[in-house]
């Protein structure tokens, strides 16, 4: 996939499922050349994503799919606006847009921690983080309902650090974490970051995040951090953007509802 787009193109949660259940369509030359791939996962909705060279390998791609899963709907990721008019076309409508935002480092932790004691994930805190993380990402498609096989996924890439978890504690209870990752070209990424919900409007947001990014400039010695956040969430982009982050470029979701049946 990165050989067809010269970039890594594929949804990590999209990974990791189909390396526990294989599906999608390939297309190929005759001598065997891969010329695009649209894997999926789930059942309702079936989520995909495109990778081609070209638009009519996309456009075939996407027959495929719909072809295969006729009675089921389908939502389908357009990374940086690929093939829209080919799934426009197709019949599907935007769902959801997703904006990843960058800012340079270093960057330096707020001097005022609210109250608020950070520390590295530590085996056993398991249990409690995936409590936290569920209930502040309640319906979420890709960061809620997570499970203890998710998140051990998870821990055995390459990029995972349990430092890289940082938990925030108040009067020695969980209350918020910022998860951080490094990437193979030096860029630091705000991977999740949340708020446990019964602790909202106290300003801890703001401090995850600047602590997310102290771990990455001083400890991980990254220069540049990203992050991904919903077009919608006007407050979360008005955050970020407060702590320096710039839009640089966004995902659209689309969905694809099954055709009636005819009788």
């Amino acid at each position: 996939m990165t050989a067809i787009l010269g970039a890594e193109s594929v949804g990590e949660r999209k990974v990791l499922a189909l390396e526990r259940r294989p599906g999608g369509r390939l297309a190929e030359h005759d001598d065997g050349t891969l010329l695009g791939v649209a894997p999926w996962v789930g059942d309702a909705p079936r989520t995909f994503e495109v990778v081609a060279v070209d638009d009519e390998v996309a456009s075939a791609l996407i027959g495929a799919v719909i072809e295969a899963t006729t009675d089921t709907r389908l939502r389908a990721w357009s990374l940086r606006g690929r093939f829209s008019d080919r799934l426009r076309t197709a019949g599907f409508v935007e769902e959801r847009e997703l904006h990843e935002m960058r800012r340079r480092l270093p960057a330096s932790a707020s001097e005022d921690g609210l109250g608020l004691a950070y520390r590295s994930f530590r085996p056993g805190d398991e249990t409690a983080w995936l409590d936290l993380n569920n209930r502040a990402f309640h319906g979420h498609p890709e960061q809620g309902g997570l499970d203890h096989d998710d998140f051990a996924d998870r821990t055995t890439r390459s990029w995972w650090r349990p430092d890289g978890l940082r938990l925030a504690e108040h009067g020695g209870d969980l209350v918020g974490f910022c998860w951080t990752k490094v990437h193979p070209d030096g860029v630091g990424e705000i991977y999740a970051i949340a708020v446990d919900p019964n602790h909202g409007g106290r300003g801890w947001g703001a401090a995850l995040v600047s602590e997310g990014l102290r771990h990455l400039s001083d400890t991980e010695e990254c220069r540049e951090a990203k992050l991904f956040v919903e077009g919608d969430n006007l407050p979360a982009l008005d955050l970020y953007r407060s702590l320096g982050f710039e839009s640089v470029g966004i995902d659209t979701a689309w969905v694809r509802d099954p055709q009636p049946k005819r009788i």
